[in-house]
């Protein structure tokens, strides 16, 4: 399924700014320290909220990189804790697993070998890199593994379901544009591309990792399949055996691993129990990642250490008073936090997690107001959730809200002249433009962001190497690209014996990578995601650039 509609911001009003906007480390073994200022088919109100807010929420889980839960804001003192990641193997240390590659920087080089090929005897890569200490595969991202010396030989042809001796199959589910997808596209015109958009742009960027990765004399393919199921109604509970033929269509045409940029967690579950890699798993726990290993990865943490994330950084702010909010009259007071959150089964542990470990530091939140997915019934919601809010004296909201949610409590906010604090998460600017600028002049958010100019994007300046003037088919490019920085950094660490167990013995052994745009990416025994960081920013209603 694709992502969002293709659209030019030059000139628009609102971006996220990059000013003091501190990293704060999501995941790590030691404190973190910040600082921060259905074409023909027409569906009643209930039935689009029922099916289209569930995907935006997952979508904006999916572009923030954190999942929709309060966050809270950096103050300008700094403060400091523990933002303990969690292994999804109890007890296991970063950088070891008990079968895999000898090093971590000499994985591939030691796979090579021990399938009885050879590398390069001056050490040069296919990218063209003199590999040496800490030389990367490529010169483009910081994200990339050690260099790899050129390889030839034997790499054992077929190792594995979706590998032969010349390509390594990776499958697309096409969602089709008869499904409620274009439902989403009328209400919210912008969010969504096309599958064609999507595809069009990974087959770009697979032409520099399939020429500059060593793949071992493979190279990937892209094969695209349409859906029988709908993603919508998987989203909410419904129509899983469309998702469980879907899954076995994959295997069924050969495919190592599946691509899809936002599958649902059906989809996922089939495709694990079809021995097809999932690289998508969103909105999971780490139970769910250890016990589907080597099958399951993450472009984002799981919902353990997301609640570890929003507790650690809601114990560092609770104690300092308000510096953020509209209303200057709260500026200077002790905060007060309310949170305003999605009621939704996926996010229940969260909630609970992240509430109790607030209350452990000593951190209390008076109010909280869980709010449904109902379109006809929202905007009262958030009438009535700003309305407790200001009875209670709230300085602070958080925002556990779906991207329309955020639209409708900020109006309610505006029409009862309530100007407080907002933490929520990051979303691309296509999104926050949405909601009430006078409100969300005054949050804070945790996420990827902020966003930055279009042309100093890591994956807009690979795009412009491959085809040099074009332009990328939608504005979520960005994560398309990452997705398969991911995904080819496993392939080459898994060297030529190239089976689900080998990527994920190879990937586990990569040491951390350098800071770039996103962060730092780390690895380990029971981590099956690469981030490593969320980022804290601030919202500039008048700041124009084109921003990705």
């Amino acid at each position: 399924m694709g992502m969002g509609e293709q659209e030019t911001l030059a000139g628009e009003a609102g971006a996220p700014s990059a000013e003091q906007s501190p990293s704060f480390r999501a995941r790590g073994r030691g404190p973190a320290t910040g600082h921060a200022p259905g074409a023909g088919r027409r569906a009643s109100a209930a039935e689009l909220a029922k099916r289209y807010v569930p995907f935006l929420m997952v979508m904006a889980v999916l572009l923030a990189l954190v999942a929709e839960a309060p966050t809270t804001r950096l103050s300008a003192s700094g403060v400091s804790g523990s933002a303990g990641r969690r292994s999804a193997q109890a007890g296991s240390s970063t950088g070891s697993t008990a079968a895999g590659p000898v090093s971590a920087a000499a994985g591939g080089a030691a796979g090579a070998a021990a399938a009885g090929g050879t590398t390069a005897t001056d050490d040069v890569a296919v990218s063209g890199v003199k590999c040496g200490l800490g030389v990367l595969q490529v010169t483009w991202s910081p994200y990339a593994p050690p260099c790899q010396p050129a390889w030839s030989g034997n790499n054992g042809g077929a190792t594995a379901p979706g590998v032969s001796g010349s390509t390594i199959t990776i499958a697309y589910r096409e969602e089709g544009e008869s499904s409620d997808v274009n439902a989403v596209r009328s209400i919210m015109p912008g969010v969504l591309p096309t599958d064609s958009q999507v595809l069009y742009d990974l087959n770009v960027f697979l032409q520099a990792f399939n020429k500059e990765y060593e793949l071992y004399g493979r190279h990937v393919v892209i094969k695209p399949f349409m859906a029988q199921g709908d993603a919508m109604e998987e989203m909410v509970g419904e129509d899983t055996q469309g998702a469980q033929e879907d899954a076995a269509t994959a295997a069924s045409m050969g495919a190592f691993a599946d691509i899809t940029p936002i599958p649902t967690i059906p989809y996922s579950e089939a495709l694990v129990q079809n021995h097809v890699i999932s690289m998508n798993n969103l909105l999971t726990s780490n139970s769910f990642l250890q016990s589907s290993a080597p099958y399951a990865y993450s472009m984002i943490p799981s919902l353990d250490d997301l609640g570890s994330l929003m507790t650690t950084i809601g114990c560092n702010l609770g104690s300092s008073p308000v510096s953020f909010a509209d209303d200057s009259s709260l500026n200077g007071k002790p905060r007060v936090f309310g949170a305003i959150l999605l009621e939704n089964p996926q996010y229940q542990g969260l909630e609970n997690e992240m509430l109790a470990g607030l209350q452990a530091c000593g951190v209390k939140v008076p109010v909280v107001i869980n709010y449904t997915l109902d379109l006809s019934t929202i905007q009262q919601q958030m009438q009535n959730a700003i309305s407790q809010m200001k009875s209670n004296n709230v300085t602070t909201v958080l925002c556990g809200c779906d991207p329309v949610g955020e639209i409708y409590v900020t109006q309610a906010a505006d029409q009862q002249d309530f100007g407080p604090e907002w933490f929520s998460e990051w979303l691309p600017p296509q999104f926050e433009r949405t909601y009430s600028q006078d409100q969300w002049a005054h949050s804070v958010e945790v996420g990827l962001g902020p966003s930055i100019p279009e042309q100093e994007d890591e994956a807009y300046k690979v795009y412009q190497m491959v085809d040099p003037g074009g332009q990328p088919q939608e504005p979520y490019f960005w994560y398309v690209y990452y997705q398969l920085l991911y995904l080819f950094n496993g392939l080459q660490a898994a060297g030529p014996d190239l089976t689900p167990a080998s990527m994920l013995s190879g990937l586990q052994h990569l040491p951390p990578s350098q800071p770039g745009q996103v962060g730092q990416w780390t690895y380990g025994t029971g981590i099956y995601w690469p981030f490593s960081q969320a980022q804290v920013s601030y919202w500039v209603p008048n700041k124009a650039q084109r921003l990705r």
